[in-house]
């Protein structure tokens, strides 16, 4: 029998989805249904791991599966076999498991999608009404009032990794920005994190979004509902295939809001007929991006070994502009570690922030239940290749520096624990090294890219071109991968689209 009607309703209680649930709920007079397929599960439960601002506790680990896709791989260049890709599961969805690292888009990001109410001023809103900023709130373009808390480690609390990073980088000449989300800046910043700054914990869009619209009556969220296929019916769509218990059944809505990640959304429209030669024949799944990273791995020293496993894995980074390939300002990123999940060793590595190589993601099968295949195709573009070689250099003068030097216990080594590149080593050697050692940053977006002509999949409210009632509001609507960690971005997305009024039962 089909499941209850409601007015809107949202596949996947991740980091969209729990915004618009939450925001969608505050009309009392529409219903909201709220569908995830991992566990639902409420913030008093939540293990000591969870709460930790190491991530290292939490992903890859047997014990938090049900929270995270143990089983999706993707192939990030053309060098490299599939490897584990780390994405969230679960209400919260990544925002259980990524880094906490809350940093915003650049203005020129949104201003170069060139999608009307997508500039830098429309969306500035959305930022500040999704924070409190503990540490800069009297600035004009912070907020003060919203769910997310925000705050930063002091820094002479910093893991050894981080203070040797800053001090090399302010050696070398690189400047200092004490605050990476105001709109103007670049050189070593203090990661901003999204956490409760008096107990230093993690806070997912679970705690702050979901848990305080539990108990309204318009609001129902389910937990462990698998998502097959939008049902559509006469152009329209009409309901979602869901399994609930163990069993097939429809639960039907007057709009669909498909907010499950530029993984498994893109997934669900080809299973839905939504897609490349497919029905409704749409890019889906193409212009897949995320951002590369190459890292250096720097044996400790005893004394440099974080005291404690709930210890910060990184506190800061450094954004330059490389001023190669025609690439925009803080188009590069270089950021540290204190600690990996793997290995009790630190990082210095290197990432790509504006990127130009593009991948894709196809369904490996119509089963809901088998990962969809995933070639990123990194570093794939010339101008990508040119700044990751002239970033490796800088990573290892970086390394190199007195100030690393002086944590290090051995030899450098790569993500194999293979010796890493020689400072005489030639651009050719560094940029094969780059196809062989990189690695995501755990920022896939792309797959249902918005805008307004022919390679796009969504319009500018996120309405799915060519079907009625039927939305992408996550990750997957970006038109270009931010020069910028991405939970900001998808949170800001939701938060503004979800006060644009134009939703079923509203």
């Amino acid at each position: 029998m089909p499941g209850p009607a409601a007015d809107v309703v949202i596949v996947g209680g991740g980091s969209a989805g729990s915004v618009l649930a939450a925001r969608l709920s505050q009309h009392p007079h529409r219903s909201v249904t709220l569908l995830e397929a991992g566990p639902d599960w409420r913030p008093a439960d939540a293990a000591a791991e969870i709460r930790s601002l190491n991530p290292g506790l939490v992903i890859g680990k047997q014990k938090f599966d049900d929270l995270q896709y143990p089983s999706l791989r993707a192939r990030r260049t053309r060098e490299q076999e599939p490897e584990l890709l780390w994405r969230g599961r679960g209400m919260g969805g990544s925002s259980t498991i990524n880094g906490i690292l809350a940093i915003r888009a650049l203005p020129e990001d949104h201003d170069e999608w060139r999608v009307p109410g997508w500039s830098w001023q429309d969306v500035l809103p959305g930022y500040r009404m999704l924070e409190t900023e503990h540490d800069f709130g009297a600035d004009p373009w912070h907020g003060t009032e919203g769910p997310l808390p925000i705050f930063r480690i002091p820094q002479e609390r910093w893991g050894a990794v981080d203070g040797a990073l800053r001090d090399a980088a302010l050696g070398i000449g690189y400047g200092w920005c004490p605050d990476h989300n105001a709109p103007e800046g670049e050189g070593v910043s203090p990661y901003a994190i999204n956490g409760d700054p008096v107990r230093e914990e993690r806070v997912t869009t679970n705690d702050a979004y979901l848990e305080p619209a539990r108990d309204r009556p318009n609001l129902r969220i389910v937990g462990d509902a698998l998502v097959d296929r939008v049902v559509i019916d006469g152009g329209r769509a009409v309901g979602v295939r869901v399994r609930l218990d163990g069993e097939w059944t429809t639960v039907e809505g007057g709009e669909i809001v498909l907010c499950a990640g530029a993984v498994h959304s893109p997934a669900i429209l080809m299973r839905s007929g939504i897609g490349p030669g497919l029905a409704v024949d749409l890019p889906v799944g193409e212009h897949l991006q995320d951002h590369p990273v190459v890292f250096a791995v720097i044996p400790l020293k005893d004394e440099a070994q974080p005291a404690t496993p709930f210890d910060r894995h990184t506190n800061v980074c450094l954004r330059y502009t490389s001023g190669l390939a025609h690439a925009g300002r803080n188009d590069m990123m270089i950021v540290g570690m204190n600690r990996t999940p793997i290995a009790p060793v630190g990082l210095v590595g290197v990432w790509i922030n504006q990127c130009f190589s593009e991948g894709r993601l196809r369904l490996a099968s119509p089963d809901p239940g088998l990962d969809p295949v995933i070639d990123e195709e990194m570093v794939s573009d010339e101008r990508d290749r040119v700044r990751i070689v002239d970033g490796l250099r800088r990573v290892i003068d970086l390394v190199t520096s007195d100030a690393v030097e002086a944590i290090t216990a051995g030899p450098l080594l790569d993500r194999w624990m293979q010796p890493f590149p020689a400072p005489d080593a030639t651009d050719d050697a560094l940029a094969a090294f780059a196809l062989r050692a990189a690695s995501d940053a755990q920022h896939i977006c792309g797959t249902a890219r918005m805008g307004t002509g022919s390679d796009a999949v969504v319009d500018s409210d996120c309405r799915v071109k060519g079907v009625d009632a039927l939305r992408v509001v996550d990750a997957s609507v970006f038109p270009s991968v931010p020069r910028a960690n991405t939970h900001l971005m998808v949170l800001a997305i939701a938060e503004i689209i979800a006060r644009r009024g134009t939703f079923a039962g509203g």
